[in-house]
């Protein structure tokens, strides 16, 4: 749940840098962001829980981040480049 107050700040801090005034297209790019936020932090943490039966909190929370950090910034991407026209295509 911390990731989500990260996210918001994010989306307004690139609103205000962009100049961008926020509309239904902008809106709607800060719930996919808040969408893709709950659910790589669900999936993180839910592999924690899994590898936390066979090892120590420490090692379970450093495999999680080294196993998920490449699925989530591949999805995170892929977001951003897919909302780009959006942003571009608005002016």
């Amino acid at each position: 749940m911390i990731s989500l107050p990260l996210a918001a700040i994010g989306a307004v801090t690139a609103l205000l840098i962009s100049g961008i005034i926020p509309d239904f297209t902008a809106m709607f790019g800060v719930l996919m962001l808040i969408g893709i936020v709950v659910t790589n932090a669900i999936v993180l943490i839910d592999r924690v829980k899994h590898n936390e039966q066979s090892m120590p909190i420490r090692e379970a929370l450093i495999e999680a981040a080294t196993t998920r950090m490449r699925p989530i910034i591949m999805t995170a991407l892929a977001t951003i480049c897919a909302m780009l026209p959006l942003v571009f295509g608005s002016h």
